[in-house]
Order: structure tokens, then C-alpha cells, then sequence
């Protein structure tokens, strides 16, 4: 900036809203700046609550609309107006191109895929679960590589290996041969040179023996057998071996680096860049159709660059892995013949390159989405009509903060000093102390017990914990801090305590319906005040219970509700442990294992019998999942579970059906994941991960 500023040029910041803590510093250094005249400086930002006000009062601004392929949260919903979007900003040029009807199918089906990935958002959390800013761009660049690899695919590529017929045109060079010995014609440069291989129409030596003749007035000294070759054949070099052994020569000015027999090959051809494995992993294979793509080599891109680079959740990145498996392949995309497949539901490709035929397609989809379209359960409409109306509610309770009102704050904020008197209500969590861990000395699961009642009890905002050495650092009471914070609310409404900051900060945090900041740093619990206050009794309540048991040894004698802890990743964990020590193995060697089963998970030594959870997308029975129908409720009860740690090489086959893993949820926004267990299904498998199936902790 300041190199712009002496010189007189223009500099332009983006994104600013990015980095909003930065803007002094930006302030500070304009006002110290003495710019050149022609100088121009332009920011770029989208609305930020935080962005400071004086750097705009300064400002010239200028305020737009992004258009809809930049903003999809601003377009219109639905899977028939998406596609609609994107077949306006393609002509009939663009699938006509070249006049490959796969090609064609190929670009349909990515615009299929990008309207799937984009308005399966609108059933967050359970479409996705989190908002993913999949955009045009990502469209855009898929629809790049599509065209680059059919054009690749036209000008220079269609072959096949291991002796079968293979057509080459390299740089307007026409190349008709066969592999392994068989009759090979060239013509390189316009020069003819019919020959065969093992001693027939060519006098050379077999098995090490020097031959030096000449082609058309070319000099060729070389071995075969995988021995050196040297050579020029109109003025290009090629030295070689054979056998799979390095190549490198230059054709037309073109450079080749590569190996024989399914080895690395980089070249370019015409400017074009190509790193490809011959014989086994090519991108290309022969058709009546022409070129047809091998589709993993698409799906590698679109899954780690272009769509799954924006993914940061595993299970969302199934999701998209069995999008993208499914559409882009050879029984979806069938060029001419028919396909074997249809992309969706009563939704055959057109085996033509006619703009036309794509967008009648388009055109006879539905208004209104359907479920099926996007692999998702036919309830769905109910789970999406749950979480919007929470949505409303809490936008529409985030308008009513404001300054301090007295009789606004006792009838605002009194629902939730009710219910936490009611939650206190005969209970004694509020004068309750527990010690702290013990020592080093004890098993893991009461180590975790311990700890888990300590800090339910005892943990406060400078908790520190170090499981390793079971240090607990302790300041407040967990519960109590709750209560003093909540006390000190009820004593400022009832005007018996002047208002504070943090009484303030507290009210505003409740008046929006969101857990106050400090409450979160005493434990990662629900968004929502009231339900992070069930939520906070009902564990601290089951941290005593746990305690209870364990000191009588029957902890894991009876079933475990894993809801009932502030941890239950870190109770899985220090189950592991345990296990590990059982087996006299490192907990890396150890995989879990679930049985819905009354069996059981035969042989082994430490069980868990889990029970409580709950399932969203589909009902089980315990012996294989369920489709969920329209009138089926969002959210079931599953069956108890057995899980275990075992020995990855003990590990028990239980089921003769397929098993999908599902990931388990601390709750059914989604925001947390414990583990994943096991589920017996039907086949096929991606049903059930595009329903957006899990198990939750708690509804």
C-alpha cells in the first residue's frame, strides 16, 4: 500500500470483513500516509457488524447485490430453478462441442451434481451438517475439466493396450500399430516404414547383438532386449531402452519422459500437459462413441479439490463420495447406446448433443423437490419444517435485545430462572463436593469417573486438565458458577444489585436465546440457554450416579447412557485404555466393534451395553435398517447396543448382511461427533448414506 500510495497506482484489499480486528491497524496507516495524486484505494467487504465504522464514514461507497451464481443463499430454491441457472449460462455450442454425445451427458450430469450439493443445504443438519459455500465457481471448474479431458480425448487419444488396436495422431503424425509383436505400420514425417517385429522384413540381432543399418537414409545403431538404442529419424533424437525400461525423445519438438509397462508417463502434445499411467490407470479407453473418460480420475478431482476442499466434516465427505460415484460413471453416462442406469428416478440422459433435449429434461422436473432426488429420507420435509421453525423463533427473539428494561428482562428472562429452580428443585448438586482424583494409580474408567464428577461438580472458567497426570486446577463450582451467574440476574431485575458488564453481557446473551459465552467455556453444551441447563443437570446428576457405581464396582455391570456425561468421546477413550491394558496391547491395535445382536460381541473382555440413542434418517429394528416413510417420525429410538475394543486381529464377524458405519452425534444439530458403530443393511450401502442417517446422544 504504501508503494501504491507513492506511485500513484490503484490497490484493492478483498474481503476485509475476514479480518475485521485488523482494520485499526489499516486506519492508523492511511492517516499517516501522504498519497500521490493518482492514487486510489479500494476495500472490499460484506456486511460485518464489526467492521469500523470511521474507515467507512471515510469512505466512497458502493453497495451491490451479488448476482445469483455468486450468492446461492440468494437464489431461488430448488432443484428445477439451479439446473434452469446453469443450462441459461451454457449456448447449445457448449454441449455440442465436438458433437460427443458422452461429452455432453458428462456436463449434464455435473450440473445435476452442483444443484444436488447446493440444495441439499436447505435440510441442514441432517442434509449437510454444516451451510457449504459450493458456488458457480466450482461449476465452472468443473466443467473446465471435463472439456479438457474430452478434447485431450478427440485430438490425440483413442487406443487400446496389451495388443489390441491402437490409432495415434500426434501433432497431424498418423500412427496405426498393435503391441507385442504384432504387424506395426508408421509413417513419421511423411516416411513410410513397414516392418514386424522378431526377425521379419527388418535385418537386425536378437539378444544383444549389434545391428547398424538404415531406414529411408537414417542412421539406426541399437540392441534389443532392453539394450541401448540410439537414433535419428528425420532430424529427431531418441534415445531408449526397452522393457520397461526410461525413455526419453523428442517428436516434433515435443517432449516425452516416460516408461514402459504401466509406469509414469508426463508429456506434452500441442501445449497440453498430461501425467498418466499407461496400460492400467489411463483417463482414456476406446468406444464406437469415441473417447470415453475413466471416471475415478474426475471423481478424485471433484472429491479432493474442487466440492470435498470445502468439506471439513468426514461424514459430509461420504456423502459427496457417494454423489459422485454414482453419478459419474459408464452406466450413467453411456454416450449413444442407452444408459443402464438413470441419473435420478425417472431421469434418463438424452443420448444426443441437442441443448434442447437437455433442457426439456430440465423442464419436465417438478416445482417442489423431491426427497428421492437427493437420496434423502421421505420424512425429511418434517426434520426441515423442525429446525426452521427454531430458526424463526430464535431470529425473532435476537430482536428484542435492547437496553435495559426492568419488567422487559422479568418477562423475558424469567422462563429461564424458573426452570433452573426447577431443575434445583430437591436436588443437592448446588451443595455437593466431590475430591479430586485420587492418582495415577487407578484404572482409566474410574480415573474418568472421578474427573467427569470432579468437574461437573468443581470445574470452573481456569480449569486445567491434564488427563495424562489427572491434574485438576480448580477455582468455582461448575453448577454453582451457573447458579451465582443466574442469582446475580434475579437480584439486578428485582433491583436488590446494581447492573454490571457481566450481568449485562449475560442478559443480552439469554434475551437472543444463546448460552452465554462464560456458560460455554465451562462446557462445550447446546446453543440453547435452556436446554444447555437440562442438559448441565442432567449430566452433573449422572456424573453422581456413575461415581456411585463405580465405587461398587458395577459400572459396567449394568447398560451406560452416554448422554449422561460432559465427555463421552473422552469415556470411550479411557474404555480403550482400559481394554488395552486387558490385552497387554497399545490402544492403536485396538478397533471398535458394535453388536445390536442379544449375542453380544463374542470373546470379548470388556463390554459396554449403551443404550439411549436415538436414530435420524431411517428405523432400525436391530437387525437391519428401515426406510422411513412420509408419516415416520424424524427421530426413533434405536435398540440397546453392545461395543467393544478388540484386537484388529480378533476382530468377530457378526453379520452376514453389509454393515454401514454410522457416525453418533452429541445431538441432533450435528456439531459434534462421539464415534461411529456398525449397522446391518440392505445393500445398496449409498442409500443409506445419502439419507443422512445418525445416532444421537440426545434429541
Amino acid at each position: 500500500m504504501r508503494s501504491s500510495a507513492a506511485s500513484g497506482r490503484w490497490l484493492c484489499l478483498k474481503n476485509l470483513h475476514l479480518v475485521t480486528a485488523w482494520l485499526p491497524v489499516l486506519e492508523k496507516e492511511l492517516n499517516a500516509l501522504q498519497p500521490h495524486q493518482d492514487f486510489r484505494l479500494w476495500l472490499t467487504a460484506e456486511p460485518h457488524p464489526k467492521f469500523t465504522a470511521i474507515l467507512l464514514q471515510s469512505s466512497l461507497k458502493i453497495t451491490y447485490e451479488f448476482f445469483y451464481k455468486q450468492n446461492p443463499r440468494q437464489a431461488p430454491a430448488g432443484l428445477k430453478k439451479n439446473l434452469q441457472r446453469t443450462m441459461d449460462s451454457w449456448s447449445p455450442e457448449v454441449l455440442a462441442k465436438g458433437n460427443m454425445v458422452s461429452r455432453a451427458q458428462a456436463l449434464f450430469v455435473l450440473a445435476w451434481t452442483h444443484a444436488v450439493l447446493q440444495e441439499r443445504r436447505t435440510y441442514i443438519p441432517q442434509g449437510w451438517s454444516k451451510f457449504y459455500e459450493f458456488s458457480y465457481a466450482d461449476l465452472k471448474a468443473g466443467a473446465d475439466i471435463i472439456d479438457r479431458l474430452y478434447t485431450i480425448a478427440g485430438m490425440l487419444c483413442t487406443y487400446t493396450i496389451a495388443g489390441m488396436l491402437c490409432t495415434y495422431i500426434i501433432a497431424g503424425m498418423l500412427c496405426t500399430y498393435t503391441i507385442a509383436g504384432m504387424l506395426c505400420t508408421y509413417t513419421i514425417a511423411g516416411m513410410l516404414c513397414p516392418y514386424s517385429i522378431a526377425g521379419m522384413l527388418c535385418p537386425y540381432s536378437i539378444a544383444g547383438m549389434l545391428c547398424p543399418y538404415t531406414i529411408a537414409g537414417m542412421l539406426c545403431t541399437y540392441t534389443i532386449a532392453g539394450m541401448l538404442c540410439t537414433y535419428t529419424i528425420a532430424g529427431m533424437l531418441c534415445t531408449y531402452t526397452i522393457a520397461g525400461m526410461l525413455c526419453t525423445y523428442i517428436i516434433a519438438g515435443m517432449l516425452c519422459t516416460y516408461t514402459i509397462a504401466g509406469m509414469l508417463c508426463t508429456y506434452t502434445i500441442a501445449g497440453i500437459l498430461c501425467t498418466y499411467i499407461i496400460a492400467e490407470f489411463t483417463q482414456f479407453t476406446c468406444s464406437p462413441d469415441g473417447a470415453e473418460i475413466k471416471w475415478d480420475f474426475v471423481i478424485g478431482l471433484f472429491e479432493n479439490a474442487i466440492y470435498g476442499g470445502r468439506v471439513d466434516n468426514v461424514w459430509d465427505l461420504r456423502v459427496l463420495q457417494s454423489y459422485l460415484t454414482l453419478f459419474f460413471s459408464s452406466e450413467v453416462i453411456g454416450g449413444k447406446k442407452p444408459p443402464a442406469r438413470h441419473l435420478a428416478p425417472n431421469l434418463a440422459l438424452p443420448t444426443t448433443v441437442n441443448y434442447q433435449d437437455y433442457y426439456g429434461l430440465v423442464g419436465a422436473l417438478p416445482e417442489d423437490d423431491e426427497p428421492d432426488h437427493f437420496g434423502l429420507p421421505a420424512n425429511i420435509e418434517r426434520s426441515r419444517q423442525r429446525m426452521n421453525s427454531s430458526r424463526v423463533i430464535h431470529q425473532l427473539k435476537a430482536e428484542l435485545v435492547g437496553k435495559f428494561d426492568k419488567e422487559k428482562w422479568r418477562a423475558q428472562l424469567s422462563p429461564v430462572l424458573n426452570l433452573w429452580k426447577k431443575l434445583n428443585q430437591g436436588s443437592a448438586l448446588l451443595q455437593l463436593e466431590a475430591a479430586p482424583p485420587s492418582g495415577s494409580n487407578v484404572s482409566p474408567l474410574t480415573a474418568f469417573v472421578q474427573l467427569e464428577q470432579y468437574q461437573a461438580l468443581q470445574v470452573s472458567l481456569a480449569t486445567v486438565l491434564i488427563y495424562a497426570l489427572y491434574v485438576v486446577h480448580v477455582e468455582n463450582y461448575m453448577v454453582q458458577a451457573v447458579h451465582r451467574s443466574l442469582a446475580a440476574l434475579s437480584k439486578v431485575i428485582r433491583g436488590t444489585l446494581l447492573l454490571t458488564s457481566e450481568v449485562q453481557k449475560l442478559a443480552d446473551s439469554l434475551l437472543k436465546q444463546e448460552t452465554p459465552g462464560t456458560w460455554h467455556e465451562l462446557w462445550e453444551g447446546p446453543d440453547d440457554p435452556l436446554e444447555y441447563l437440562r442438559s448441565l443437570v442432567r449430566r452433573a446428576q449422572g456424573a453422581v450416579e456413575w461415581a456411585a457405581r463405580n465405587d461398587s464396582g458395577a459400572l459396567l455391570r449394568d447398560s451406560l447412557d452416554l448422554g449422561d456425561t460432559l465427555h463421552p468421546g473422552t469415556f470411550l477413550n479411557a474404555l480403550r485404555q482400559h481394554t488395552a491394558r486387558e490385552y497387554s496391547v497399545a490402544m492403536d491395535e485396538l478397533v471398535l466393534v458394535s453388536s445390536w445382536s442379544r449375542g453380544g460381541v463374542p470373546d470379548a473382555r470388556v463390554l459396554l451395553k449403551w443404550v439411549g440413542l436415538q436414530l435420524e434418517g431411517a428405523t432400525f429394528d436391530g437387525s437391519r435398517l428401515m426406510q422411513n416413510t412420509h408419516d415416520s417420525a424424524s427421530i426413533t429410538a434405536a435398540p440397546s447396543c453392545t461395543v467393544a475394543w478388540v484386537p484388529k486381529d480378533k476382530k468377530p464377524n457378526m453379520y452376514q448382511d453389509d454393515l454401514v458405519a454410522v457416525p453418533v452425534y452429541t445431538s441432533s444439530l450435528r456439531e459434534s461427533v462421539v464415534c461411529s458403530l456398525d449397522v446391518p443393511c440392505s445393500k445398496p450401502s449409498h442409500q443409506w448414506i445419502q439419507a443422512g442417517i445418525a445416532l444421537l446422544l440426545t434429541n
